[in-house]
């Protein structure tokens, strides 16, 4: 299927399932504002342009989607609250696991929405009990800005597993939170779950690296 944001402009095309009419193209506007990302998680994505706008669609039962709301959403839908018009600042990066989403803006700061289950956000559920959805202590449905990261970090990457999530420094330091029952935050197994952001510190030195700056990773 494919995806337009005017006639003659990028496109974007969808394989496999979605939430979107069967058979037609779905077109949605935004002038002179080309899409630089998108993620996709178990069964919804995001996407950001180059104003730093993030636009959603697809399952949302764990309020994944950033919308204020926990009802599937078939047309491509502005996450207005994502919109930081007062500072200037703006989303540059997204990732999504599962059930759960995070954007990075470009003033540093990590926002997260769905669910934080196993702390897939990095959000202190106690603190945050009143902006959760009525459903679910664990579950938000309005992005979330993360409050355990030094202030005025640059992002250069996030990614997303199934339950944890990563986030990567323009300086290649990478910080890690959410489900480690595998290992897959990359610390001890004996800390099944990563509660807020911690530095992921490799436990040897790789010859192969040393001298070297982190520049990309990946979740699975």
């Amino acid at each position: 299927q494919k995806m337009t944001n005017e006639d003659n402009a990028p496109q974007v095309y969808l394989l496999g399932k979605t939430f979107l009419p069967e058979n037609s193209r779905n077109q949605f506007y935004i002038r002179n504002d080309p899409i630089v990302q998108i993620a996709c998680g178990d069964q919804h994505t995001i996407i950001v342009t180059e104003s730093g706008r993030a636009f959603a669609f697809g399952d949302n039962n764990f309020g994944q989607l950033g919308l204020g709301h926990n009802d599937r959403v078939d047309k491509v839908s502005c996450i207005k609250s994502l919109k930081f018009s007062e500072d200037g600042d703006k989303v540059s990066l997204v990732a999504c696991g599962r059930d759960h989403s995070v954007v990075a803006t470009t003033k540093g700061s990590i926002y997260g929405f769905g669910s934080n289950n196993v702390h897939q956000l990095g959000i202190d559920n106690d603190k945050h009990t009143g902006q959760s959805t009525e459903s679910s202590s664990s579950m938000y449905s309005k992005p979330i800005k993360l409050d355990h990261l030094l202030p005025h970090l640059a992002w250069k990457q996030l990614a997303a597993g199934s339950e944890h999530t990563c986030a990567l420094t323009q300086q290649g330091t990478i910080y890690v939170w959410g489900s480690n029952s595998e290992g897959q935050c990359g610390l001890a197994r004996q800390q099944e779950t990563i509660e807020f952001p911690q530095e992921l510190k490799l436990p040897y030195r790789v010859k192969a690296i040393v001298g070297m700056r982190l520049l990309s990773y990946s979740s699975g």
